[in-house]
């Protein structure tokens, strides 16, 4: 027992450390986040937009808007579907009508075997791209006028062959979606840039993935990575692997979405933590010292409630909100998230039941299909049997 009371005090230490490197390293590369550094001497190249849909419906309006009033020179929106839809199609006629200066485009993929679809909407879009230079980005995410402006300049630099984003949820419509944003404020975007600091990044999001298409057709298009559940996080493996750098922008990105209950909740953020369990096993074996409110209770447990352990239980717990609140006043700017600081400690429970549970679990939920993830990351879709049971799809499972 006192192996056990000594090695977990070592990981609360070490849980502290990381807490106070993951806040400095958020403030120190957001708090230049309004700068644009645009490369001297260049003009502003054309960028082609793609933005993969499933569907359309009227509270992605207005993130798919945004993507319309971007203060850049030349630019052109093509929407990649899954199949062509009457409704959908008026959609974007309107959007032409509205947006006359903007070449707005549409790609139908009616033959897409997936298992990852948006991959399968991907391909023919990227394909009938007419610049050299690409801007993916994902339905759910919406932008400010200069987005463009402060993503490019980054491809401009020598050897880099891919800049991506990071992104907050700062549209809270309740207790869920607080949850979910708490996530990504107090365990994605810092421990995406303590990493970022420490080695630089070798993946991508898919808030923003801009890169060039002879990149891209070095890899050999995006059809490789259809068969992959992270298939953003591949793609930025597959180019840091050519040898090309990856540039993280300091543009922070809106992701618009919303989560209606806790099975909404919770499936997603299995979801992702299984993702991340099969992208980086070792970092994420590891990233139990981020854990800081799970270890300080289990060591409160041990201790059976002793003053030393309560205080640093809940010196822990203070540390954690006051942190994640500092970062969002001064470089998150998330309007949404202050009323639900109070969560974090419950947040942080949760993330690591989410994180537990990863190390078990196979199957996950997407856009109401359900996936086995293989070796590698690799994905099947499962349907249902004749029987209740269930069949994997054909997929390559080496």
């Amino acid at each position: 027992m006192e192996v056990a009371r000594t090695l977990l005090f070592f990981l609360v230490i070490l849980s502290l450390g990381y807490t106070f490197a993951a806040t400095y390293s958020t403030w120190s590369f957001l708090r230049k986040q309004k700068e644009t550094e645009r490369a001297l001497g260049q003009p502003w190249p054309p960028v082609s937009i793609i933005k993969p849909l499933a569907e359309v419906e009227e509270s992605s309006l207005e993130s798919l808007l945004s993507f319309f009033n971007l203060d850049y020179p030349r630019y052109e929106v093509i929407f990649s579907l899954p199949h062509r839809e009457e409704k959908t199609i008026s959609v974007f006629e309107d959007f032409k009508k509205r947006f006359p200066d903007t070449e707005i485009r549409w790609t139908v993929a009616d033959q897409n075997q997936g298992p990852n679809y948006k991959v399968g909407n991907l391909i023919g879009a990227v394909r009938e791209a007419k610049y050299e230079i690409l801007a993916i980005s994902d339905s759910d995410m919406r932008v400010g006028t200069d987005y463009l402006r402060r993503v490019v300049p980054g491809l401009l630099q020598e050897k880099v062959g891919l800049v991506t984003c990071l992104y907050r949820a700062p549209h809270i419509k309740n207790i869920f979606d607080g949850l979910q944003s708490l996530t990504l404020q107090t365990d994605f975007i810092p421990n995406v840039l303590l990493d970022h600091r420490l080695e630089g990044i070798s993946y991508g999001f898919g808030a923003t993935l801009c890169t060039r298409k002879q990149t891209l057709e070095s890899l050999g298009g995006l059809e490789p990575f259809r068969e992959y559940l992270a298939d953003d996080y591949q793609v930025g493996n597959r180019i840091r692997e050519k040898g090309y750098e990856i540039s993280l922008s300091r543009c922070l990105v809106d992701h618009i979405s919303s989560t209606n209950n806790f099975t909404d909740y919770f499936l997603h953020q299995l979801r992702w933590a299984v993702t991340q369990r099969v992208c980086r096993p070792i970092g994420y074996s590891a990233s139990i010292i981020t854990r800081g409110v799970f270890l300080t209770g289990l060591l409160l447990v041990l201790e059976r409630f002793s003053p030393g352990a309560v205080s640093l239980f809940f010196f822990m717990c203070g540390i954690r909100i006051l942190g994640i609140g500092y970062l969002n006043k001064t470089v998150i700017h998330n309007d949404g998230i202050p009323r639900y600081l109070w969560l974090i400690p419950l947040n942080d429970l949760l993330n690591t039941i989410t994180w537990f549970l990863s190390f078990f679990v196979n199957t996950v939920h997407w856009r109401d299909r359900r996936f086995r993830v293989l070796k590698g990351g690799k994905i099947a879709e499962l349907h249902g049997g004749q029987f209740g049971g269930e069949y994997v799809s054909k997929i390559d499972r080496s």
